[in-house]
């Protein structure tokens, strides 16, 4: 049974499909070692599951491509950091560093922050945000 599951997987992967994905902006790949790529979709048009890699092509050209041993998930994003429900409820947040400092507060951006992963909290609601 182990065997035919195993089969049926891969066939299934081995077969190409198109990538659409209404209300999303990015495929983001996280790897075994915790690492997240974000793809833009409009850098692929193509997914293929083939010879143990998921390979993103673009026009038949290949974009990239990740070892699937190597894959610990993958899923379509919107392009949104959450903050305009934030600040559409609350107006101004305070933004701290991931190991809890403040580092801005009463804030209606983070654009003048460096790279970086940050929690924005208004009020009673925090989500995390990645400046990149």
């Amino acid at each position: 049974m182990t065997h035919l599951r195993i089969f049926l997987i891969t066939v299934a992967m081995a077969f190409t499909f198109s990538v659409h994905a209404d209300g999303f902006d990015n495929l983001v790949v996280e790897q075994t070692d915790n690492t997240q790529n974000s793809v833009p979709l409009s850098d692929f048009d193509q997914i293929r599951f083939t010879g143990g890699w998921m390979v993103l092509y673009k026009s038949g050209m290949t974009q990239s491509q990740y070892r699937l041993q190597n894959l610990r998930k993958m899923f379509f994003q919107a392009d949104t950091s959450g903050i305009d429900a934030i600040v559409a409820a609350g107006g101004t947040f305070d933004v701290y560093t991931a190991a809890g400092s403040l580092v801005l507060r009463g804030a209606d951006s983070i654009n003048a922050l460096p790279a970086g992963v940050y929690v924005v909290r208004s009020g009673q609601r925090a989500i995390k945000v990645v400046r990149k």
